[in-house]
């Protein structure tokens, strides 16, 4: 009595060949999120939210501000995984470092991060259009005031 198996050469095939399609779909997906960060992108507007502590001290929980008209605060996003932050707190600052995208995680690492052994600023982040809204929970020691910053910006 001869066995019958229920893979046939053209089953076989048909699952190689589905199995070969979501893997290539799956690491589409991968490339444009990563590639939809890629660009300059200017910063209009900051949301910090305190810490329960210090917003008692204050009388509030949270500020929010618009960027100056002649903000140069600008985030460049390069395709080799690099980036440039241009402006801060003086009109020459410039900070690098290195990027990378997984999901909706936006991990940076700058250059003096890397020289101090630190670790990285992870950002949720969203684009609509061409708006781009990171948020940043900060864990102390970098800052015991603010526990979460809300950053929109606008692509260039």
């Amino acid at each position: 009595m001869k066995i019958k198996s229920m893979f046939t050469a053209f089953n076989l095939k048909a699952l190689l060949f589905i199995t070969s399609i979501t893997i290539g779909f799956s690491s589409l997906s991968v490339c444009r999120a990563q590639s939809s960060v890629i660009g300059k992108w200017k910063e209009v507007s900051v949301k910090q939210f305190y810490t329960p502590e210090f917003a008692k001290k204050i009388g509030k929980a949270v500020v929010e501000g618009q960027a100056p008209a002649n903000s140069t605060y600008q985030w460049e996003l390069k395709s080799d995984h690099t980036y440039i932050i241009n402006g801060g707190h003086g009109k020459d600052d410039k900070t690098t470092g290195e990027w990378s995208v997984s999901g909706n995680q936006l991990t940076m690492k700058a250059a003096a991060q890397v020289r101090k052994g630190q670790g990285a600023e992870i950002y949720t982040f969203v684009i609509t259009g061409n708006t781009m809204t990171r948020t940043m929970l900060i864990q102390p020691p970098y800052n015991e005031m603010v526990f979460k910053q809300e950053d929109t910006s606008i692509r260039l």
